[in-house]
């Protein structure tokens, strides 16, 4: 069956999104009613001149918000019950009045710019996390059960600062010293339950609704989110070689309120910013006197010697670092936090009262003699030199079989390879060889905002098994993709 759809490629709205909103309004005025059976993704695909992806994402979004659901027979089938006040069987079932949502809850529930919660995470990747395989969970597990016998004699001072531990905040502040180069004192050390608490917020103190944020495009979906979420408009500013365009931000009619970079090793594309763009970054926001948000997310797992130092060494109050320990101890450990300016201290700790005043002294003791005792610097060695090796392996691997076909993208730092195809190779032969090798990767597609990517990116992680059988599958994965692609051309 067909779907009636109109798409507008010129509009701002998300391809993905017009989909899904197409096909929201043909459930509920009823022109595809309850049970109905979808069309298959790659015939809607097809239909429409869309990639598979921007269709595989609609139809994820459907599921999440309960339209439709995916029956092993069937395939996807719409779920959802329209109810009509002029039917007798469920008008006196209505409401008599509606949840009055806040600003904040419309926002998140009815703006096309919010994406889903599950948008863009990948389990695939493993989170972008490290793999388990290697992690010293002896060692962790002998910590946790130490702390949890300290709890006995812990003061109730270790639950009532709104910061986290003071403990692990100063033995956070040295270790980034030490790594990181970072002159900071642990009274600007604040700690969350991850990263993601953390642009929330930042975003919550300095966005208001129609502000607007700057970040990178392509960049992780999450982040949009929390942006979004707060009813900010983006500012999609491209990268080239060097990282992100400052250049584009004077094309702005108006100065972002926030710059959200991930400078270091941008993600996806693993570009690291260059010194040149660095300083023009930082006198662009100095003069316009805005705040950047600096995630520094997987700088621990650095490949080359070169070490180069975040923003915020030089960033003069400008700068609000943040770093995560979630890809470094999955999944043991989530912790996150940031650096705050000494001017923000008093803003973080004022907002903080209002929402977190105690915190989990086993979980902040535990990574702060993790921390103190060296363990995470030893772990760290260790799996930098394996995840160096399975990239070489995997590279190795990939252009023994495809050639020139492919581009590997060079990297100093991350969990994942970046891959580039040549273009007779589509991504729907791409994803299904990778799935029937037993090959994690995905496209790169959900990290840009408005647009589809011009060439075809893929991730793959390395934390999924020893080197020998990454690189195995890996050449399984090149032959298989190498037999689909001369089939289609012969077909």
């Amino acid at each position: 069956m067909d779907v009636h759809l109109i798409i507008d490629q010129a509009s701002e709205t998300p391809l993905f999104r017009q989909v899904f909103e197409g096909i929201v309004n043909q459930i509920v005025d009823r022109h595809l009613p309850y049970g109905t059976v979808l069309p298959s993704t790659r015939e809607i695909a097809a239909q429409l001149g869309l990639s598979r992806d921007t269709i595989n994402r609609a139809y994820e979004e459907l599921i999440y918000q309960g339209y439709i659901q995916s029956q092993s027979t069937k395939g996807s089938v719409v779920c959802y019950k329209a109810l009509s006040t002029e039917d007798p069987l469920t008008a006196n079932h209505l409401p008599e009045t509606e949840v009055r949502l806040s600003q904040y809850g419309k926002t998140i529930t009815l703006s096309p710019e919010v994406e889903a919660a599950d948008y863009g995470i990948f389990p695939e990747l493993n989170y972008s996390c490290a793999g388990f395989d290697e992690f010293p969970i002896a060692k962790w597990q002998e910590i946790l059960i130490r702390c949890v016998k300290a709890t006995s004699t812990a003061g109730g001072g270790y639950y009532s600062d709104e910061f986290g531990h003071e403990g692990l905040r100063r033995a956070i502040a040295t270790y980034l010293g030490r790594v990181r180069g970072l002159k900071v004192t642990f009274d600007q050390v604040v700690i969350f339950s991850g990263t993601q608490q953390a642009k929330d917020l930042t975003a919550r103190l300095f966005i208001d609704a129609g502000d607007l944020v700057a970040m990178e495009n392509p960049g992780f979906s999450g982040s949009r989110r929390a942006f979004t979420a707060m009813g900010a408009k983006l500012l999609l500013l491209p990268l080239d070689s060097q990282g992100l365009m400052v250049e584009r931000l004077a094309d702005a009619q108006a100065a972002p309120k926030l710059i959200y970079t991930t400078p270091y090793h941008q993600d996806p594309t693993g570009v690291v910013m260059s010194p040149a763009r660095r300083t023009a970054l930082l006198k662009w926001a100095r003069l316009n006197n805005v705040l950047i948000l600096e995630d520094d997310f997987d700088s621990a797992f650095r490949y080359g010697k070169k070490s180069i130092p975040p923003l915020a060494c030089d960033g003069d109050g400008q700068v609000i670092y943040m770093y995560g320990f979630w890809k470094i101890l999955f999944p043991v450990c989530r912790i996150g936090c940031i650096v705050v300016p000494p001017h923000l201290v008093p803003l973080y700790r004022r907002a903080r009262s209002l929402t977190e005043r105690e915190f989990d002294f086993v979980g902040h003791e535990a990574l702060c003699q993790f921390l103190s005792e060296g363990h995470l610097d030893r772990h760290l060695r260790k799996v930098r030199g394996l995840y160096r090796s399975r990239r070489a392996a995997v590279a190795l691997a990939l252009t023994q079989q495809l050639g020139g076909q492919i581009e590997i993208a060079d990297a100093e730092a991350g969990t994942n390879l970046l891959v580039k195809f040549a273009q007779q190779f589509n991504e729907e032969a791409v994803l299904e060889s990778a799935v029937n090798a037993g090959l994690a990767v995905v496209t790169l597609s959900a990290y840009y905002s408005g647009m589809e990517p011009e060439i075809q990116q893929y991730l793959m992680p390395l934390g999924h098994a020893p080197e020998d059988q990454l690189a195995a599958k890996a050449t399984v994965f090149a032959q298989m993709l190498m037999k689909k692609c001369e089939k289609i051309h012969v077909d």
